[in-house]
């Protein structure tokens, strides 16, 4: 066989080798690429550690009452399936799931949720047993200080909706939080009233504990503020009688022009205590019941009940900023009101012209 004839066989060859695969590629569709979920895997940044979700939960229990109002401020009672036994009672609705300190295992079981909230740290057991079951669980504790209450509503719409729709939800919510907080945000009072909050007779807010942090944000001074733990100051009583109220080494003037307590202390027994019979507060009247459930549900009624408190020990520079904010809400109200007739003529004349 010839050198030519050798070539045009080794040529003829592999144009049939090419043929083959390019009739090959012809049958073998290209498989497209899967849309990438902006939400979906997110990593959730918490208070020690990290937590990474990979879908969307479809059902939700919640552990801590807070939290679960917090669930309804947020319009997202839909998705809760189960609460703690001592929720709020709008929430009777929902399967009981016991407490934090005792879960009930059966009843979570039979919800399977996708996700669990809790502001205290589960037992190790049941930890476990919840997430053998395949439910995450969220550890969010209480905030101890206000701008924690936005940040944990953040946490729970990027858990439920994900990354970027997460983000919209919070931005949404944002705007009603700015609103609700924004008078207690501008306030401010040089002179401050000493002031106190007590959950019982022995019991007064102390500069350690979130509500004794809350009389400072309110331009108070609180007198309870160099104790820890709600603990009432140490009395010294002179030989003349007079007594000295002592926080540690810290002289404490105990004489408060104003007295907050839970409603459900009564008043009476406040009137008639040492602690309290001779104090500004008490022979001014100037004792005021609040919700205390508020306080500790840490929801939207929160920046309602810290106003009113606000409004009773400073009632004119409390109007003066409610008036500030609704001669700033009209203005706004009235540009935007022009700005739409401006539009509504420049839309009517471009018609007319068209026509």
């Amino acid at each position: 066989m010839t050198y030519q004839k050798i070539l045009a066989l080794l040529l003829a060859f592999c144009l049939l080798l090419s043929l083959a695969a390019c009739k090959k590629e012809e049958e073998e569709p290209e498989i497209p690429e899967e849309p990438v979920d902006p939400n979906f895997p997110i990593t959730l940044e918490l208070e020690q550690d990290t937590l990474t979700l990979h879908e969307a939960p479809d059902s939700v229990v919640s552990l801590s009452p807070a939290i679960t109002a917090l669930f309804y401020d947020l319009g997202e009672e839909g998705i809760l399936d189960g609460v703690s036994s001592y929720a709020p009672n709008f929430a009777d609705g929902k399967t009981d799931c016991g407490t934090a300190q005792n879960v009930d295992l059966e009843a979570v079981k039979k919800l399977s949720p996708d996700l669990l909230f809790t502001d205290t740290i589960l037992l190790d057991h049941q930890l476990t047993a919840l997430q053998q079951m395949g439910a995450e669980v969220l550890y969010i504790p209480r905030p101890q200080q206000v701008e924690e209450l936005y940040d944990r509503a953040e946490l729970i719409l990027l858990a439920l909706y994900g990354k970027e729709d997460g983000a919209k939800k919070a931005e949404e919510f944002a705007a009603i939080w700015d609103e609700a907080w924004e008078p207690l945000n501008m306030f401010s009072e040089e002179e401050k009233v000493s002031a106190l909050l007590l959950a019982d007779l022995d019991l007064a807010a102390t500069g350690d504990v979130w509500e004794g942090q809350l009389l400072d944000s309110l331009s108070l001074n609180n007198l309870a503020n160099e104790g820890s733990d709600w603990q009432l100051p140490e009395v010294q009583t002179a030989e003349d009688g007079s007594k000295t109220y002592l926080y540690g080494e810290t002289v404490v003037e105990w004489n408060p022009a104003i007295i907050f307590h839970s409603s459900e202390l009564d008043v009476e027994s406040i009137k008639t205590s040492e602690l309290y019979m001779n104090t500004d507060a008490v022979v001014n009247g100037a004792l005021y019941p609040i919700d205390w459930s508020v306080l500790q549900m840490q929801d939207m009624k929160l920046p309602e009940l810290l106003g009113t408190m606000v409004e009773q020990v400073y009632p004119e520079q409390w109007a003066e900023v409610l008036d500030v904010i609704a001669e700033r809400k009209a203005a706004e109200e009235a540009a935007a009101q022009v700005a739409a007739e401006a539009e509504a003529a420049a839309s009517a004349e471009k018609e007319k012209k068209e026509k």
